[in-house]
């Protein structure tokens, strides 16, 4: 393959989606803001406003500018040699990664995200002098249990020590080319991706880079931008360390940015998806973390398995009665062909045809029935993968299991059909799915950038239009009568209760949902406490661990990579509660807070028509209709962000509630950790052991059940947050409807010019505003979008 051809989307295998000029939510950006900016700033010069609507206008316009065009992190995760690097490159449209770099491919995370520019910036981050000397110190006790990775290593980065024992942390903490490191971040820029990959090698590489040592075990993060278009609609795609990787320290960078990514595309080499047990339990671990985060639910992971060309054997795949035939006469097509051009070796005269269309022909059966294997097997794959989902998705009776979206993917025969290499298996770029995948990204970014331009735009058309309203003549001709106010009022404080009192409602039963879960958690850290003793007890035996690597394990706490007792201790407390956990929290809690919130939006656009007709009958030239009212008050808009804002903070505490369970074991147990790790000299082992298991056997109990008491904790916090949240929303709707609706306003006529030009601003912001909302409309419609 050519390595010099930087881009590899041709005629042929470019995106469908056709390129806007300026996307649409850019223009809303663009646009919007100026609106904002100008109207506020002579609305904001204008006296005689009452403090409350000030207040009111100054809080919406900081939300306003607070909004910024959203941004969407992907996540690759796979073990390593899953393709992660190879498929980032084939989606990016460019050869940008490394795909090999001496057994360290992918060693940091690295983030790549759009940026307008014909260069590409490339940001290195150091990890800080903390993070590295936390990682000497368990690579020093690797050394002193003789792993020769970590000696090796050590030695690579510290080559003028000759020998490492005895040496401690803080020596190797003052040693120049390292110490230089921590902490600096590096900017380049690189001006094409042949440049960029080449940078990246020095720092990704296991072999010494320029500055004389091999700088990849020193790097905490990789950004990079350039102009790729399949982020252009706000999806930024990070390419994680290995999961499962031999080296521990590119392990703990993916497991920590689980909790952060917006999303995940989880990576399987397609055979060992199909048939490695080892690989399905692995993948079914990582879906089994995203189902109890919730990530499922909202349509946030997708599985792609790639290295669909690579060699099948003839008996290596089980075909249906439609495909057998097929193959049996490609297999006879294929022996008559080898046969002939075998006699057309020996005789010329013995053929028609040329040895050359022989070879032709037997390329073009062989390719066919390579791609009807290929083709099988996908079909398999993509079987396999929906079992392993099903086994870990756990519905209620009213919720039947979807799948998530699978891509089968040849991305060396992608790479091939933009270069001059021949694929292996598919000549068209569709069969690769590559462009299917890239259409599912842009698509996913577009989505939700409409979301968040359509919200903006009807959240400023209503701050427009309201202070239109607002500076109108006529607006309430003449004082209300007292008693026609009083019952408007009324209406809006019977409305304010009655929300308040479903919120409570609601919130009563959310909370019943987390007793029920807890009832599970309960049960579980029981048997964790039961099984604890004989857990121990495992982790300490010779066919499972060495001695000396059982005390390093307990001077850092219980952790020694591979080993992890803290892990080992919890590790069946998540399988057991996911079902409680799931249905609760993924599908009982959504429901209850959607039906509610929805609820609350009838019962609030009722009392409006309430207070409207009322005030219409005392005042008939009050012209305030449901429509208009409900347009400058932005009810949907409101409604929905409460809706949100609640459902994300439960899935935060969601979240941290499945990943507290070893870091609460490792914290009750490490004084007892660092307590036997004092012990020395002959029969310590023995020691060691049974002091903790009688440790354990005597405070199992004190040890897990912390476990219940933080969970608890976190959904009490968010079910607080959730209340206030809403409490306080309720009680400024109903400010804004009083003030939109009821309020007089006494306008002096000595202010009459800037009156007017506040009302003209208005006026001019009227057709940018609904041109917005017509191309928002037709790209929601476009987009298959439901209002």
């Amino acid at each position: 393959m050519d390595d010099d051809h930087s881009s590899i989307h041709s005629s042929e295998s470019d995106l469908s989606i056709e390129e806007e000029i300026v996307p649409l939510p850019v223009k809303v950006q663009q646009q919007v803001g100026p609106i904002v900016d100008t109207l506020w700033e002579s609305v904001s010069q204008f006296p005689l406003i009452p403090h409350e609507q000030r207040t009111a206008w100054t809080k919406a316009v900081s939300s306003f500018r607070s909004s910024t065009l959203p941004t969407f992190k992907f996540a690759f995760i796979g073990r390593t040699g899953s393709g992660k690097s190879t498929l980032l490159n084939c989606l990016l449209g460019v050869r940008l990664l490394p795909t090999s770099a001496s057994g360290a491919c992918t060693s940091a995370c690295t983030e790549i995200e759009y940026a307008d520019s014909d260069s590409i910036d490339i940001e290195i981050t150091f990890q800080s002098e903390e993070e590295w000397k936390q990682r000497l110190e368990i690579m020093l006790e690797q050394v002193e249990n003789n792993s020769e990775r970590s000696a090796e290593r050590l030695s690579q980065l510290y080559p003028h020590i000759a020998d490492l024992t005895g040496v401690t942390v803080n020596e190797l903490m003052q040693a120049g080319p390292v110490k230089a490191r921590l902490g600096t971040c590096v900017k380049i820029r690189a001006k094409d991706t042949a440049e960029c990959r080449d940078v990246l090698r020095d720092y990704v590489s296991s072999s010494s880079s320029s500055a004389g040592i091999p700088l990849w075990p020193l790097v905490r993060s990789i950004r990079i931008g350039g102009r790729f278009p399949v982020l252009a609609n706000g999806i930024t795609l990070v390419d994680l360390p290995g999961d499962g990787d031999i080296d521990d320290v590119r392990n703990a960078f993916a497991n920590a940015y689980f909790e952060k990514a917006d999303g995940f595309i989880l990576t399987v080499d397609a055979k060992r998806a199909q048939d490695d047990r080892p690989t399905q339990e692995q993948l079914e671990k990582i879906l089994r973390q995203l189902v109890v985060d919730g990530r499922v639910v909202d349509e946030t992971v997708l599985i792609v398995a790639t290295h669909t060309e690579d060699a099948i054997g003839d008996d290596e795949i089980e075909l249906d009665a439609q495909d057998q035939p097929k193959l049996e006469q490609l297999r006879e097509d294929l022996a008559v062909i080898s046969k002939a051009m075998k006699k057309k070796h020996r005789s010329q005269n013995d053929l028609n045809k040329s040895q050359y269309e022989l070879g032709r022909e037997f390329q073009e059966k062989t390719v066919a029935k390579k791609r009807l294997l290929a083709d099988a097997r996908i079909k398999n794959v993509r079987g396999k993968l929906h079992e392993v989902f099903l086994r870990i998705r756990i519905c209620s009776a009213d919720n039947d299991p979807t799948g998530l979206p699978i891509f089968c993917t040849a991305g060396r025969d992608y790479l091939a059909l933009n270069s001059t290499d021949p694929p292996v298996v598919f000549t068209d770029a569709k069969g690769t799915e590559i462009p299917d995948l890239v259409s599912h990204l842009r698509r996913t970014g577009e989505l939700r950038r409409v979301r968040w331009a359509t919200k903006l735009v009807t959240r400023v058309s209503a701050f427009s239009t309201g202070i239109h309203s607002y500076f109108s003549e006529g607006r309430h001709p003449g004082r209300l009568p007292i008693g026609n106010r009083k019952k408007a009022l009324a209406v809006l404080t019977s409305l304010e209760a009655r929300n308040l009192d479903e919120a409570k409602d609601v919130l009563d039963e959310v909370e019943r949902v987390f007793q029920d879960i807890g009832t599970d958690l309960t049960e579980a850290v029981s048997k964790a406490v039961k099984n604890a003793p004989r857990t121990m007890k495992k982790y300490g035996s010779p066919g499972n661990i060495h001695w000396s690597t059982y005390k390093a394990s307990m001077k850092l706490n219980g952790l020694c990579p591979p080993h992890d007792l803290n892990r080992d201790l919890t590790k069946d407390i998540l399988p057991a509660i996911q079902g409680s956990w799931n249905i609760g929290l993924n599908y009982r809690i959504p429901l209850i807070l959607k039906n509610a919130i929805r609820s609350m939006e009838d019962a609030t656009l009722e009392a409006m028509s309430d207070v409207i007709d009322a005030l219409s009958r005392q005042s008939p030239l009050f012209h305030q209709t449901l429509a208009v009212a409900r347009q400058n008050i932005a009810l949907e808009p409101i409604f929905d962000d409460l809706h949100e804002e609640s459902a994300n903070t439960i899935s935060l505490a969601q979240r941290e509630g499945t990943r507290c369970f070893k870091a609460i074991v490792q914290k009750e147990l490490t004084d007892q950790y660092q307590l036997v790790a004092k012990e020395s000299g002959p029969g310590c082992w023995t020691r060691m052991k049974h002091s903790n298991q009688e440790f354990i056997e005597t405070n199992a109990e004190n040890v897990f059940n912390p476990i219940e008491r933080h969970v608890n904790g976190l959904f009490h916090q968010a079910l607080g947050k959730v209340r206030e949240r809403i409490s306080a929303q309720l009680e400024e709707l109903t400010t804004l409807i009083r003030l939109t609706l009821i309020e007089d306003v006494n306008l002096a006529p000595d202010h009459k010019e800037a009156k007017d030009h506040i009302l003209d601003l208005s006026l001019n912001s009227t057709p940018t505003l609904v041109l917005l909302q017509i191309d928002l409309a037709d790209k929601r419609r476009t987009l298959g979008m439901n209002d």
